[in-house]
């Protein structure tokens, strides 16, 4: 039996390739993010996350499957996180994800 957690993805394609895209400008992602940004921002914006949807390094620790001190860098803003780390909260918490990571860099969804 594996000790590791399983998470389960859910898929939702309510918008096809074939339908054209509205409520966003059509410039390039690279042109609108700044990758430097980015990356000294991180920190901050992971730490603000996990405090608020995890509310204890501890239970941070035992969801990402890291270390006691590792996910207290994170709660200090030391750090950032693996991809791995990202990509998990991103997949289990997506709205938690996109109200800490999307507005601040491409602004809210249209409603």
């Amino acid at each position: 039996m594996s000790k590791h957690p399983h998470l389960t993805l859910v898929v939702s394609n309510d918008l096809s390739c074939a339908e054209p895209r509205t409520g966003r400008d059509e410039t390039s992602l690279g042109r609108t993010l700044d990758p430097y940004a980015l990356r000294v921002d991180l920190p901050e914006r992971w730490r603000a996350y996990v405090s608020e949807r995890f509310g204890s390094y501890e239970v941070a620790a035992t969801f990402f499957g890291v270390t006691g001190q590792t996910a207290l860098n994170w709660f200090e803003g030391l750090h950032r996180p693996s991809a791995d780390k990202l990509l998990l909260a991103a997949l289990a918490d997506p709205d938690g994800f996109e109200a800490h990571f999307r507005a601040p860099y491409l602004g809210q969804r249209a409603a």
